[in-house]
């Protein structure tokens, strides 16, 4: 069986232009989770990066640091964002 992060780097774009923007690349978020109510902010932001995890490094497993690193807030932000609300 074929290891996912092959499959996943088959179907990664890149995109040939000028624009830096653009040259980064792109993390498509689902619409449901951007119009869940019950979601907050943080919990989507969150949610875009373990897409982006996933996508682009073979694993969607990149722990609350490097979350915190990579959306410039401090760990306790990140934990927060992903905790479970219970209403």
């Amino acid at each position: 069986m074929e290891h996912i992060g092959e499959t996943l780097r088959e179907r990664n774009i890149e995109l040939a232009t000028s624009d830096p923007v653009a040259r980064g690349g792109f993390t498509q978020v689902p619409n449901f989770i951007l119009r869940d109510g019950t979601l907050g902010l943080g919990a989507k932001v969150a949610y875009s990066m373990f897409l982006h995890f996933a996508w682009n490094n073979d694993s969607c497993f990149p722990g609350q640091d490097t979350l915190a690193k990579h959306i410039c807030r401090k760990r306790r932000a990140v934990a927060a964002a992903m905790a479970v609300d219970d209403r």
